[in-house]
C-alpha cells in the first residue's frame, strides 16, 4: 500500500502497492477524468467525498457510495441519468486516493487520447467469435426482453434486460444493464462500439462492457 501521510513529504505515494483490481479501478477513473474533461485530482477528491459524505458532484458527473463493507466501498458514477462505472475500492486505497497522480498509474495522456481516436474494426456477425474486443458492429433490434430487476455481484439491485440484434450475416444476443435497456427499443438501428463477446451457458454474446451503444434511427 501507499505510504503513510507522515511519510507523503518525502515522495508521491506508490500506487503499485495498492492491490491490482485497485490499481485498476483507479487506471479506470483517470481515464474516465480524460474523456470528460476533468481535473484528476478534484475528480478523485469528490470520489474521498462521497466516501465520507456518501455523495458528490463533479461537473456533469454523481458519485455516489451505495454500500460499505469489509473494509471495502461500492461507488456509482453516474453522468446525468447514465451510468458510467460501478466500482468498488479498499478503505487504504481511499484513505490515499487524493494523493494519487496520472504519472502514479503509469499512463501518458496524449496516448489515451490516440487510442480513443483509432478506429477499431467493423464486424459483421457471421465473424465474430468468443473473446473478440474492441469492435464496433452494426445491427437492429429484432427481440427484446422484457427489464427485470437482479442484483450485481455485490448485492446492488440492477435492471437486466437482453435483446437480439440482426444483421445480414445473421443473430446475435446481447444482455443490457442498468439504464441500456431504456436506450433502445424494438426495431432500432443501433452501433455497439468497443464491444467484445463471451460465452455464456454454450451461447455466443456481444457484451458492451465499458464500450458505447449509440441509437442509429
Amino acid at each position: 500500500m501507499w505510504s503513510d501521510r507522515s511519510e507523503r513529504g518525502r515522495g508521491r505515494p506508490h500506487s503499485s502497492r495498492c492491490s491490482a483490481s485497485d490499481r485498476a479501478n483507479l487506471t479506470y477513473l483517470a481515464r474516465i477524468s480524460i474523456e470528460h474533461g476533468f481535473d484528476l485530482k478534484t475528480f478523485l477528491e469528490r470520489i474521498h467525498s462521497a466516501w465520507r459524505d456518501g455523495q458528490a458532484s463533479y461537473k456533469t458527473m454523481t458519485v455516489t457510495c451505495r454500500k460499505k463493507y469489509d473494509g471495502y466501498a461500492v461507488f456509482l458514477i453516474k453522468a446525468g441519468e447514465r451510468l458510467i462505472a460501478q466500482l468498488k475500492l479498499h478503505d487504504k486505497t481511499l484513505d490515499n486516493i487524493r494523493d494519487v497522480s496520472q504519472s502514479d498509474l503509469g499512463l501518458d495522456e496524449m496516448k489515451i487520447r490516440a487510442r480513443r481516436k483509432r478506429l477499431s474494426a467493423e464486424m459483421k456477425i457471421k465473424d465474430l467469435a468468443a473473446g473478440m474486443r474492441n469492435f464496433k458492429l452494426r445491427g437492429k433490434v429484432i427481440e427484446k426482453s422484457a427489464s427485470k430487476q437482479v442484483y450485481s455481484r455485490w448485492g446492488e439491485p440492477v435492471n437486466f434486460s437482453s435483446v437480439m440484434i440482426s444483421d445480414e450475416t445473421g443473430t446475435i444476443t446481447m444482455p443490457l444493464w442498468g439504464n441500456q435497456a431504456d436506450l433502445i427499443s424494438l426495431g432500432d438501428a443501433i452501433l455497439v462500439e468497443g464491444a467484445s463477446t463471451k460465452k455464456y451457458a454454450g451461447e455466443l454474446q456481444i457484451r458492451i462492457g465499458r464500450g458505447k451503444l449509440t441509437v442509429l434511427k
